[in-house]
């Protein structure tokens, strides 16, 4: 039975080899930062001296040139944030003395009519004619007064209109002047880091170049090769132990292993028919709501008062239709709302439920007493039963916590997904990666590959289309916590600029998500762009949220 043993040690060796690339490859990340950060913590000693040397000046000149565009670019960026702040001051200078001035104008208009009122309630002098008394009319002095004031608070409100006008226009053309500037600035400091390395390494070889301002960072990159090199020195030796096994008991091993493998994965097919999967999508999914009801739970959605009552309510009105689930609080974890392409006037829609139990006790429920009927269809459906009330209403167990439910033919079409009769969504594809990626905590996620056809039960379009337009792929997630948090991840057409979607990030959020309730944001949104890819965090009040997740409750995808 050696070969067993040889089987295991190589098994084992690989194991560890593939642990030790891994670590080697976050090593040379590691590297590279320290090598850039050598370089940092050298570059003012080294600017100070007026005669580097020539190949030490090949390296910095990249870097002169950055920072001189790097410093040119942020003065521009300087004055303009100064033309900002005085035409923010000035607007709202001009919009305190109209306010004053309206307030004036009104404290007399108040003093005219009182006036007037007085003259007009004040007896005739004794002794005076009756007749002539009764037929005394105000002074029209107070009309022309009152005419006059109205004149002049028309033409204050008219001067204030224009002024502000004219004001948001410079702001918004400021504004715009500001997004390429700043997005060069990022560009900037990227385009440093490969210089900063390559000075770095430099400095690392020759090390009478550096000065003792850099020694703590030398050393630090010191440690990190040494400890490269140790790892570098135990993968090779795997590699030589390797190379001396017996390549007849290996052989041997690999067959008995993988006969095992094998044998046992068809045995397990055999007996639940399908792998065990947490959700069963068909390839036509164009978009997925999904809404974990614990987490409301915890956060009391139920309560009506409650930023989260719209989701929860939107939510659990579907579930009424199946009666035990009368109780989702304590029998549903999570919903999955899938939408697939059109069929006809409306969009294909799949739902899931996960249950916190065994599915199989919800199906029980499902007799003749609440309408449903028991079919089997062994030729379409593999004999797997669907409970059917009508057309519009039918359950189906596709795993063991998980239900579909929907119309017969949604119900019908993710059971041939589970049994592998049909197409599904692949848990390797990029679109359902990207879905798992949001569940971090999230209450509710939604991602879509037809950003633009989001939209609300009222045909109200979802998110702006500024956005919609200039992505091919958008999900967000919405977080417990206080304040509530929203997860945008967008991938931008091949041909549009992360960049500009960044800078709109930064600069209009609350416009970007239809928010119309002021002071949206309780910070600065978060951006971040990786890979090609941009994610955004947005902090919001708890007025914006609610009015965000009315709208996320009713979301649906309007059929091309």
């Amino acid at each position: 039975m050696d070969f067993i043993s040889t089987g295991i040690q190589e098994f084992l060796r690989r194991l560890r080899r593939r642990n030790l690339r891994r670590v080697i490859q976050a090593d040379e990340q590691k590297i590279a930062r320290s090598e850039a950060a050598l370089a940092r913590a050298a570059w003012s000693d080294l600017v100070a001296d007026p005669d580097p040397g020539l190949e030490l000046d090949s390296f910095m000149r990249p870097l002169r040139e950055l920072d001189r565009e790097s410093a040119t670019t942020r003065e521009r960026i300087a004055a303009i944030e100064r033309i900002l702040s005085e035409v923010s001051g000035r607007r709202s200078e001009a919009l305190r003395r109209a306010q004053a001035e309206i307030s004036r104008i009104e404290a007399d208009r108040a003093s005219v009519r009182l006036q007037e009122e007085a003259l007009r309630t004040t007896p005739a002098a004794p002794g005076a004619d009756a007749a002539v008394a009764a037929d005394r009319p105000p002074s029209e002095e107070y009309h022309v007064r009152l005419i006059a004031l109205d004149e002049r608070l028309q033409e204050v409100r008219r001067e204030q209109r224009a002024t502000e006008g004219t004001d948001d226009r410079q702001l918004e053309e400021l504004r715009d002047r500001l997004v390429p500037l700043r997005l060069s600035i990022d560009q900037l400091d990227e385009a440093r880091d490969e210089p900063l390395r390559a000075l770095g390494r430099h400095l690392s070889i020759h090390e009478n170049l550096i000065p003792a301002a850099a020694a703590s960072a030398l050393a630090r990159l010191r440690q990190a090769q040494q400890h490269l090199a140790s790892l570098t020195g135990r993968e090779r030796v795997l590699a030589v132990e390797s190379e001396e096994a017996d390549p007849q008991n290996l052989r041997l091993s690999i067959f008995v292993f993988t006969s095992f493998v094998v044998i046992t994965g068809l045995a397990l097919l055999l007996i639940f028919r399908a792998p065990a999967r947490r959700d069963w999508l068909p390839v036509d999914t164009q978009a997925i709501v999904s809404v974990h009801l614990q987490r409301l739970v915890a956060a009391d959605a139920s309560t009506p008062a409650n930023v989260w009552f719209p989701l929860w309510r939107a939510t659990t009105t579907t579930l009424a239709a199946i009666p035990a689930l009368s109780n989702p609080a304590a029998s549903v974890r999570r919903t999955v709302r899938a939408l697939g392409d059109a069929r006809g006037d409306s969009a294909a829609e799949y739902q899931l439920f996960e249950t916190m139990g065994p599915a199989g006790e919800v199906l029980t429920a499902l007799n003749e007493k609440h309408g449903f009927g028991q079919r089997f269809d062994s030729a379409n459906l593999g004999g797997l039963p669907i409970y059917e009330r009508s057309s519009d209403a039918a359950c189906a167990q596709i795993g063991p916590q998980a239900l579909a439910f929907g119309t017969a033919a949604s119900v019908s079409a993710m059971i041939r997904v589970r049994l592998g009769l049909a197409p599904d969504l692949k848990i390797d594809e990029q679109f359902f990666e990207k879905f798992q990626r949001l569940d971090r905590g999230s209450a509710v996620r939604v991602i879509t590959r037809r950003p633009g056809d989001l939209a609300s039960t009222n045909g109200e379009a979802l998110l702006d289309r500024e956005l919609t337009d200039a992505c091919q792929l958008l999900g967000f997630a919405v977080n417990l916590g206080d304040p509530i948090t929203v997860v945008l991840l967008v991938r931008p057409l091949a041909s549009g600029p992360g960049g500009r979607l960044a800078a709109l990030f930064r600069e209009a959020s609350p416009r970007l998500l239809r928010l119309r309730t002021p002071a949206a944001l309780l910070e600065e949104p978060r951006v971040e762009i990786r890979e090609g890819e941009l994610e955004c965090r947005l902090r919001l009040s708890d007025q914006a949220a609610r009015e965000f997740l009315e709208r996320v409750a009713a979301v649906r995808l309007t059929p091309h």
